[in-house]
C-alpha cells in the first residue's frame, strides 16, 4: 500500500494494496490505539462511578422478582452477513487488482468520495488521480519490461510484482471485515483499513475516509514530483516497447534520470543502475 510519498513494497499500495514500489498511496503511520487494558479499567471506573452515584433501592419485605430475561436478539442470517463481507472484500481486492493490472479506467471506476463536499470533490478527484497515476506509469513500465526482457524483469525494482500479489492476496485471506450497514471497514492485518461503501448496490473503496486513516494527501510539490514521474514512465514505458533499450541495466538508469529530474536534480547526480544497485533492478 499509499500513502502517497514514502516508500513501500507493492503489497503495501494498495496495501492502498495497492501500493507502488515507489510512492506508495496511503502513508505508514502508525496509528494510536486505546489498549484494551485501559478500555477495561475505563470501564471498571464507569460502572463503579455507577454504583455509588446510584439511589439506594427502598426496603421491601417481598421476595424479589426476577428481572425478565431479554428477548433474544433476532439472529443475522449467516449466508447474508458472509455474501456483504465478500462483497466488501472484493472492492479492495478489485481494486488492487485494476491497479496491478494498469487499468487507470477500472481502478478509479472503484473509487468514491464520500467524505467531500461538491466544491471540493473535484480537488480531492484530482489528488487521487494524480497520486494513482503515478503508480499506474510505474505498473504499466513493469509491463512493458518484462514483455521486452522476460524472466530477467523480476530484478526490476519498479511497480508491483508477482509476489506483490501473492502477499496481497495472503493477506486478504486474513483479513477481518465489519459491517455497518451500507459500509465496512476491511482490515489488512497490521496493514492499512479501507473503507468501503455501497452505492447503487455496487461495493467501492472510500478514498477519503481510507486515506483519514492513513495520512494528509500530496500538495505542492509533492504533486508536481508525482506528475513529472508519470509522464517519465509513461514515456520511458514507450520506448522500452519500442526495443529503444539493449538491456535491463540501460532501462534502470533511465529510470534513475526520471526520478531525479522530478525531484528537481540535475541528470548527473542520478545514481547509476546495475545488477547490483540502483533504482531500476533489484540486487
Amino acid at each position: 500500500m499509499i500513502l502517497f510519498c514514502g516508500a513501500g513494497g507493492g503489497a503495501d499500495l494498495l496495501h492502498w494494496a495497492v501500493t507502488s514500489s515507489r510512492v506508495t498511496a496511503f502513508s505508514k503511520e502508525s496509528h494510536l490505539r486505546i489498549s484494551s487494558s485501559l478500555v477495561a479499567a475505563l470501564g471498571a471506573s464507569t460502572l463503579a462511578i455507577s454504583v455509588l452515584a446510584a439511589p439506594a433501592p427502598a426496603p421491601t419485605t417481598k421476595p424479589a422478582v426476577p428481572a425478565p430475561k431479554p428477548a433474544a436478539a433476532a439472529a443475522s442470517t449467516p449466508a447474508a452477513t458472509s455474501a456483504q463481507e465478500e462483497a466488501a472484500r472484493g472492492a479492495v481486492r478489485n481494486f488492487f487488482h485494476a491497479m496491478f493490472a494498469g487499468d487507470q479506467t477500472a481502478a478509479f471506476a472503484l473509487l468514491t468520495y464520500s467524505d467531500v463536499d461538491a466544491k471540493q470533490q473535484p480537488m480531492a478527484k484530482d489528488k487521487a488521480q494524480t497520486m494513482f497515476g503515478e503508480i499506474l506509469a510505474e505498473q504499466r513500465l513493469r509491463q512493458a519490461v518484462t514483455a521486452a526482457f522476460g524472466d530477467k524483469a523480476k530484478t526490476f525494482d519498479v511497480g508491483m510484482s508477482d509476489s506483490d500479489v501473492a502477499d496481497f492476496e495472503k493477506e486478504m485471506q486474513t483479513a477481518t471485515v465489519k459491517m455497518n450497514g451500507t459500509s465496512a471497514n476491511v482490515a489488512m492485518g497490521p496493514g492499512p483499513t479501507y473503507v468501503v461503501v455501497q452505492k447503487d448496490g455496487k461495493w467501492l473503496v472510500d478514498f477519503d475516509k481510507t486515506q483519514a486513516n492513513m495520512g494528509p494527501l500530496p500538495e505542492g510539490a509533492d504533486l508536481e514530483m508525482l506528475t513529472k514521474k508519470t509522464a517519465g514512465y509513461e514515456q520511458l514505458a514507450k520506448d522500452v516497447a519500442a526495443k529503444k533499450f539493449g538491456s535491463l541495466e540501460e532501462v534502470g538508469k533511465e529510470v534513475d534520470k526520471v526520478d531525479a529530474a522530478a525531484a528537481g536534480k540535475g541528470a548527473e547526480t542520478a545514481p547509476a543502475s546495475g545488477p547490483a544497485t540502483g533504482a531500476g533492478t533489484k540486487p
